[in-house]
């Protein structure tokens, strides 16, 4: 037998038939690749059946470019897509953190880094940088970088909260406060009848963090307060609270009181009729309203006794059983603030 002879052959992915391999073959095209070998002898004597491997040359990943981002402090970051002009490509980005920045995502293996919300803790910008890779099976493309900038916004550390009551009650002051050290913050509050954004209009002279409303007149106002920050980046300059209302109810009143005087006849037996039921209503007041009927001595009001159960806008005597006069009240409250009890004639 003669020497064994190798021929090695190779298909390209446009290549319909095999040919001659190179060993300098430069490959140009992503795909599938087929290498084809068979042995001879140098006297002729027969080839060897072909041992084919077929194998993928693959893309080396490019990825469109990454604009930097701006983002006020506590704002939501809209979601960050990453694309190329290839397809199937994977991604993979993590980032460098920052000690003076929170809340925002480490590391990921997806086209998007999802909406975020990154809080700046000092009155400087503060930036991260994400390293973005594109990925195509094994083989990694240049990696790419882009840069979020957090500039400095106060946090909201108390909200006005809204408050019902009588008329002229003694109300919480609204309060709006922010984090320190912006002290070239300018407050303006602002009213409204209506909780229409565009209905508001601003308040004289209050300029302050904290408000004390009106509640000298029956209805609903709604406040806000608006923050703006001179020294601040100007899309993150303005803070605005949450709208709180102020609702005002009219004072309880008694619109009937109980009958004044009252006989009832006594001839050994007392039977008290349904019609000498005394009875009182009222309007005005806010919430629960609550009733305590009082039996007194005399027309001076004097050692006045809660009688027991007797707790509706109604009440029929039972305690009496001799001859003589008897003396009754009822104390009406309403839960709400600042509206006050009042009391029935006797």
């Amino acid at each position: 037998t003669g020497s064994l002879i190798e021929n090695w052959e190779i298909k390209s992915p446009n290549d319909t038939n095999y040919r001659v391999f190179d060993t300098n073959e430069n490959f140009t095209q992503n795909g599938l690749y087929s290498l084809r070998l068979t042995v001879t002898d140098s006297d002729n004597c027969g080839e060897s059946q072909p041992d084919i491997e077929t194998f993928e040359i693959l893309s080396i990943p490019e990825m469109n470019p990454i604009s930097d981002i701006s983002v006020c402090s506590g704002d939501a970051l809209p979601d960050v897509i990453f694309t190329s002009n290839y397809s199937n490509i994977a991604f993979e980005w993590a980032v460098s953190p920052n000690p003076n920045l929170n809340g925002f995502l480490v590391s990921g293996t997806s086209s998007t880094i999802p909406e975020q919300i990154i809080y700046n803790s000092t009155l400087q910008n503060q930036f991260i940088e994400y390293l973005v890779t594109p990925k195509n099976g094994q083989c990694d493309g240049t990696p790419q970088t882009f840069k979020i900038t957090v500039h400095p916004r106060p946090l909201i550390e108390k909200q006005p909260a809204s408050q019902v009551g009588c008329e002229g009650f003694d109300t919480n002051p609204l309060e709006f406060a922010i984090s320190s050290g912006f002290n070239d913050a300018i407050y303006q509050w602002y009213v409204s009848d209506i909780s229409d954004n565009n209905s508001f209009t601003p308040l004289n002279n209050e300029n302050f963090s904290m408000l004390m409303p009106d509640t000298s007149s029956e209805g609903t106002k709604y406040y806000y307060c608006e923050v703006i920050i001179p020294s601040l980046e100007a899309s993150c300059q303005t803070v605005l609270s949450e709208i709180a209302s102020i609702t005002v109810y009219e004072p309880l009143l008694l619109t009937q009181q109980p009958l004044g005087y009252q006989e009832i006849c006594y001839d050994n037996t007392l039977t008290i009729q349904d019609s000498d039921t005394l009875e009182v209503f009222h309007s005005g007041g806010y919430g629960q309203t609550t009733y305590q009927w009082y039996k007194i001595d005399d027309l001076s009001g004097s050692n006045k006794v809660a009688i027991n159960n007797a707790n509706t806008n109604s009440y029929k005597p039972n305690n009496i059983n001799s001859i003589g006069d008897y003396y009754f009240l009822v104390e009406v409250s309403s839960a709400g603030l600042g509206c006050t009890l009042v009391t029935s004639q006797y």
